[in-house]
C-alpha cells in the first residue's frame, strides 16, 4: 500500500467520523418536552444525515410550499437529504388530519420528498388527499407504518429505489399505491385493506417492479400493471369484490412474472392485456366468477401448473385481433389444472376462436389445454389464518 493511498483512507475515515459526529437526532413532541411541537419546523432545522424522532400524538399542523405549480400545503415537506422521519410506533403517531375531506379547501400531502432520499419509520400517515408523494427521490424506505384514509395512500412519480416492507395501507378513496414510471420499487410483507377507489395498485410504468408477500383484501380492484412496467408478483393473496377490475391486471406492454400467487375476484380474477409482452405465470390459483377467470388478449404467455378455476362463466374468454395472421393465433395454457378432468367441460368453459363465426376478427384464437393436469398442483399458499397471523398487531384489530 503507498503512502498516497493511505493518506487516502485516513481522509476517508475522518470525513466518515465528523460526519457521525455531526449528525443530531431531534425530538417533536406535542407536550413540549422535545426541542420542537410542529414537525415542519424539526424539519427546517434538520441537516443532511439527522433524525427525526415523532412522539405520540396527531401532527396536524400544515403550511403552504410555494415551488409547486398547483397549490399545495404539506405537514412535512422533505428538502434535505438523508433524513430519517422515526414514529413513536404507527398506533401512536399520526401525520395528517382525522378524516379524509374531499371538499377541504387546501390540497395537503402529509410527507412530501422531491429528489432526496429519505427513511420513514413507526408512523401513520391519515386524512389527507396525498399521504406520502415521492417525486424524483432516490433511496426510498418506509417500513412499519401505516397510510390510511387518503385520496392516495402513497404516490411515486419517477422515483428510483423505493422500499415499502411490513406496511399497511388501508381505505383509500383513489388508489392505495400509484405510480408513474419509477424504477426498482419493491413492495414487501404489506397488506392492503378496504381501498374504496380502483386498484391497491396501480402502477404505470417503471422497471425492476417487485410486490412479494403481500395481502390485498376487501378492495374493489386489486393489481394493475400498464405501459410497460417489469418485474414479479409472488406469494401474493389477491381478493377482491364488487368492481369492475379484477384481481390483477397487465396492460399496455407490462411485462411481469407471476409466482404462486393466490388471485380472486367475484368477477374475472385477471386480465392479461399487454399487446405483446410474454406473461409468465406459474404456480398461481385464478378463481373467477360469474364472467370469466382470465381475460386474455393480445398476450403471449408462459402459462404452467396453475390453476385455473371457474366462477361460474367462463375459465378463459380470449380475444386476439386478426390483424395479419392468416391462421388463428395458439394460446397455449396446457400444463395446469382446470378443476376438473373431463376435456368437453373444459372445451365448454372456453370463449375462442370456436365459439364464433371465423370472420370476427377479434376471436382469431385458439385456446389449446390438452394436456391437462388431472389433480390440483402444489402451490406455495397461506392459509388465511397463516395470512393473518402475517399482520396480527399490524391493523390494530387482531386480524
Amino acid at each position: 500500500m503507498t503512502r498516497l493511498t493511505r493518506c487516502f483512507m485516513v481522509i476517508a475515515a475522518l470525513v466518515t467520523l465528523v460526519s457521525a459526529i455531526e449528525a443530531r437526532t431531534w425530538r417533536v413532541e406535542k407536550d413540549g418536552s422535545g426541542d420542537f411541537v410542529i414537525l415542519y419546523e424539526a424539519i427546517d432545522a434538520a441537516a443532511a444525515g439527522d433524525t427525526i424522532r415523532i412522539g405520540p400524538g396527531r401532527f396536524e399542523e400544515y403550511r403552504y410550499e410555494p415551488d409547486y405549480a398547483r397549490e399545495t400545503y404539506c405537514c412535512a415537506n422533505i428538502t434535505t437529504p438523508d433524513l430519517t422521519l422515526l414514529g413513536a410506533g404507527a398506533e401512536q403517531t399520526v401525520i395528517g388530519l382525522e378524516a379524509y375531506d374531499p371538499h377541504l379547501e387546501h390540497f395537503v400531502i402529509g410527507i412530501l420528498c422531491n429528489t432526496v432520499d429519505v427513511t420513514i419509520r413507526g408512523l401513520t400517515v391519515n386524512g389527507v388527499q396525498g399521504g406520502v408523494e415521492l417525486f424524483e427521490a432516490s433511496n426510498i424506505e418506509m417500513s412499519d407504518c401505516r397510510f390510511t384514509d387518503c385520496r392516495i395512500n402513497v404516490v411515486l412519480g419517477g422515483s428510483t429505489g423505493v422500499t415499502i416492507e411490513n406496511c399497511l395501507l388501508a381505505g383509500w378513496h383513489s388508489s392505495g399505491l400509484f405510480s408513474q414510471f419509477p424504477d426498482n420499487v419493491s413492495v414487501l410483507n404489506c397488506e392492503f385493506l378496504d381501498g374504496m377507489g380502483p386498484f391497491a395498485i396501480a402502477a404505470v410504468g417503471g422497471d425492476g417492479w417487485v410486490v412479494r408477500d403481500c395481502v390485498v383484501r376487501d378492495c374493489t380492484a386489486g393489481l394493475q400493471f400498464e405501459r410497460g412496467a417489469a418485474g414479479v408478483v409472488e406469494r401474493c393473496h389477491v381478493q377482491t369484490s364488487g368492481g369492475n377490475a379484477p384481481a390483477i391486471s397487465l396492460a399496455s406492454g407490462a411485462s411481469m412474472s407471476l409466482h404462486d400467487n393466490h388471485f380472486e375476484d367475484d368477477g374475472y380474477a385477471a386480465h392479461l392485456g399487454t399487446g405483446g409482452p410474454l406473461v409468465t405465470a406459474e404456480n398461481n390459483v385464478f378463481i373467477g366468477g360469474p364472467y370469466t377467470c382470465l381475460l386474455i388478449g393480445l398476450t403471449p404467455v408462459d402459462f404452467r401448473q396453475n390453476h385455473i378455476i371457474n366462477g361460474g362463466g367462463h375459465s378463459v374468454l380470449a380475444q386476439w385481433e386478426q390483424g395479419d395472421l392468416e391462421e388463428p393465433y395458439r394460446l397455449d395454457l396446457t400444463g395446469n389444472y382446470w378443476g376438473t378432468t373431463d376435456p368437453a367441460q373444459i372445451a365448454a368453459w372456453i370463449d375462442d376462436y370456436h365459439d364464433y363465426h371465423p370472420l370476427e376478427g377479434w376471436h382469431f384464437v385458439i385456446v389449446d389445454y390438452e394436456p391437462f393436469e388431472d389433480q390440483p398442483v402444489e402451490v406455495e399458499q397461506h392459509s388465511w389464518s397463516e395470512v393473518k397471523e402475517l399482520f396480527r398487531g399490524q391493523s390494530g384489530d387482531g386480524r
